[in-house]
């Protein structure tokens, strides 16, 4: 996953590396990122692949190398960890 900043305050990620499914290189999975100061989070949009929809998105940095992912389905929130892969 590599996260750049696409115009003023919003950042968007796509996948740049992905064994298993090669064919998500290049997908867009955050799109209109924006920190907020104040809580710390990034909001946005994340695309759930299995639901084939974009779905709310809070990101939280809990570590240097590793953040949770936050979002809103029908069922509540679901969170995920990421880690940075060296």
């Amino acid at each position: 996953m590599q996260i750049a900043l696409r115009e003023e305050g919003f950042y968007e990620g796509k996948v740049v590396a992905h064994d298993s499914d090669p064919a998500r290189v290049g997908k867009l999975v955050f799109r209109d990122l924006r920190y907020d100061a104040e809580t710390q989070r990034w909001r946005g949009r994340a695309f759930a692949p299995k639901l084939g929809r974009e779905l709310d998105a809070e990101i939280a940095l809990t570590k240097p190398d590793q953040f949770t992912l936050s979002v809103s389905t029908f069922f509540g929130r679901r969170k995920v960890d990421w880690q940075r892969v060296p």
